[in-house]
C-alpha cells in the first residue's frame, strides 16, 4: 500500500463548519489527525475536535493513499 502524507492548516469558525469537516473527514478512507499546540486528536472525532483549542488555526496531517484529494474537499477551510 502506497501511504501519503500532507499537511496543512485550517480554521473552523463555527459548529456548522466542524461538523461539516467531520462528516468529510469520516468518508476518507485514511487517518487524520488535528493537533492545536502539544494537542493530537482523531480529526474524525467531533468530541476530539471540540476539546482543542479553536481560536486559532489548527494543522491538520492527513495519511493514506490520497491526501490531495481531502484537502481539495476541505479547501474553504484552509487558513490563509
Amino acid at each position: 500500500m502506497n501511504t501519503n502524507s500532507l499537511k496543512l492548516d485550517i480554521k473552523l469558525n463555527s459548529i456548522e463548519e466542524i461538523k461539516e469537516f467531520v462528516a468529510l473527514a469520516g468518508m476518507y478512507a485514511g487517518d487524520i489527525d488535528m493537533s492545536s499546540k502539544q494537542y493530537v486528536v482523531d480529526a474524525k472525532s467531533i468530541l476530539g475536535i471540540f476539546s482543542l483549542n479553536l481560536d486559532q488555526p489548527v494543522t491538520v496531517h492527513i495519511y493514506g493513499e490520497t491526501p490531495e484529494l481531502f484537502k481539495e474537499q476541505i479547501q474553504k477551510f484552509i487558513a490563509e
